[in-house]
């Protein structure tokens, strides 16, 4: 799921999780980790209310199936 800036900021967390568990924190790690995993799924929502919205102004939900196929 791309915008610009997108790629910088996951390069960012996968580097914050990586550290944190390099340094043995794993309350930290496991923090790091689901912050990216709650970005990726807010991202995940929002790519697929806007596809459903398109879908049903073109009146063609095998297009939103088939688009969600590649998010």
């Amino acid at each position: 799921m791309a915008y610009p800036g997108r790629l910088e900021e996951t390069l960012e967390e996968h580097r914050r999780i990586v550290d944190t568990i390099a340094q043995g924190d794993a309350v930290a790690a496991q923090k790091a980790s689901e912050y990216h995993m709650d970005v990726l799924n807010i991202l995940y929502c929002l790519v697929w209310k806007i596809k459903m919205a398109i879908c049903k102004i073109k009146n063609n939900a095998k297009d939103f199936f088939l688009d969600m196929i590649y998010i």
